[in-house]
């Protein structure tokens, strides 16, 4: 007896059959299946059901009729002819199924290492959404410094030719709070200065060989 005939001996749905694949948002219908195996949860972050109905239908076209009436997924089409790789995989489908059901009511046996349905939930785990992934933040650029009397600081001048901004252009965060943007008091609120690397006002190791010294009371 093969796979499909042992498939048809059903009466209702066996035990063990896994949950219709989906694909492009649509139920696919395996040639010849006889058996709603919809998940009715798919659309939803629930646990994975199975639909309620386990009857045989007489023939694939009333299971489509059926899986019509559950009005929240479109059913995949099949046009022409069946080509021999395709008559191939189902055979392979149904034989997994098969396996499957036979699996799920083997009754559990102690001297069995490999413990039945009774301590094994053999019901396909239905897979969890994956978060959508988010861009990683742009790697902080290096501060541009200069020379003055005081010591190093921050070469508002250079950050700006940068970032290319001209200036008077002001971040929007600054003009609202009347500050001064490349200010390193207020590095942590100016959406230009967020773009470097945190500016530490004790550290002159920011300066690199080729700074040259500029006048102190630059134009920004």
């Amino acid at each position: 007896m093969t796979s499909y005939e042992q498939y048809l001996a059903y009466d209702k749905r066996p035990e063990g059959l896994p949950f219709a694949d989906l694909e492009n948002g649509q139920v696919v219908v395996v040639p010849g299946e006889v058996f709603c195996r919809l998940d009715i949860n798919h659309d939803q972050l629930l646990p994975a059901e199975m639909c309620s109905n386990t009857k045989k239908f007489s023939n694939t076209g009333n299971l489509r009729a059926h899986l019509k009436s559950h009005k929240t997924i479109p059913i995949a089409t099949t046009a022409g002819a069946l080509s021999n790789d395709a008559k191939v995989q189902i055979k392979r489908t149904y034989d997994s199924w098969i396996a499957a059901i036979n699996h799920a009511q083997v009754p559990y046996d102690p001297a069995n290492s490999t413990p039945g349905p009774s301590t094994i939930n053999t019901t396909p785990v239905k897979p969890r959404r994956q978060p959508a992934e988010t861009a990683p933040e742009p790697a902080k650029l290096p501060v541009p410094t200069r020379k003055t009397k005081n010591g190093v600081v921050p070469n508002a001048a250079a950050m700006r030719r940068i970032l290319g901004k001209n200036k008077t252009e002001q971040c929007e965060h600054c003009s609202q709070g009347k500050y001064k943007c490349f200010d390193p008091e207020t590095q942590d609120i100016c959406d230009f200065f967020r773009q470097f690397k945190t500016w530490k006002t004790d550290s002159s190791s920011e300066l690199s060989s080729d700074d040259e010294e500029e006048e102190e009371g630059e134009e920004v």
